[in-house]
């Protein structure tokens, strides 16, 4: 009896530590993608473009995160305000410091996210930079009243070189280039 309840806490403490799952049950990869690429156009490029804050510039697209486990996997520093976008909580989420937006999804496969993503910055003006590799990164950079605002895509998928997430990750950084 001891034994069994002495293993019982210890799986509930690596269940703790795991990974949490990419997608929610009520979320798939296409509703991820499209919540994520309209969390880059709408909200972090407004925002970078016209010099506010993603909050501001979210148009209630957004909702403050106080979620430790969110902020670590951004990377967030103590002074980034982290943000979750409502039409995907857990899913897609945003930090933001200084001038700069960084949009994160995980679970929808990397390529063609980055790629959709890429066409439709095209679209909105933005021009492709030379890379000597692309693959799974891409920088766009448009000019708009006297700002250049810079984007940077990336992505990668389970199995990859230095990737430690069991599901695709895609992130989209904007910000200013002085």
């Amino acid at each position: 009896m001891r034994t069994g309840l002495i293993a019982a806490v210890f799986l509930l403490g690596l269940s703790a530590h795991a990974q949490r799952p990419a997608i929610s049950p009520d979320l798939s990869p296409e509703a991820a993608s499209a919540a994520f690429e309209d969390t880059v156009i709408n909200v972090c490029l407004a925002a970078v473009s016209g010099g506010q804050r993603a909050g501001q510039a979210g148009g209630g697209r957004l909702a403050a995160s106080s979620d430790v486990e969110t902020a670590r996997q951004l990377g967030a520093a103590p002074g980034d305000t982290v943000w979750e976008a409502v039409s995907a909580r857990g899913v897609v989420a945003v930090k933001e410091s200084d001038g700069r937006c960084t949009v994160s999804v995980y679970g929808p496969r990397a390529q063609p996210v980055m790629s959709a993503l890429s066409q439709k910055l095209v679209a909105a003006g933005f021009e492709r930079l030379a890379s000597p590799a692309q693959g799974m990164r891409q920088s766009l950079q448009r000019a708009t009243g006297g700002r250049r605002v810079q984007a940077t895509i990336s992505g990668s998928e389970p199995g990859m070189p230095g990737h430690q997430s069991r599901f695709p990750v895609i992130t989209a950084t904007l910000f200013v280039v002085p």
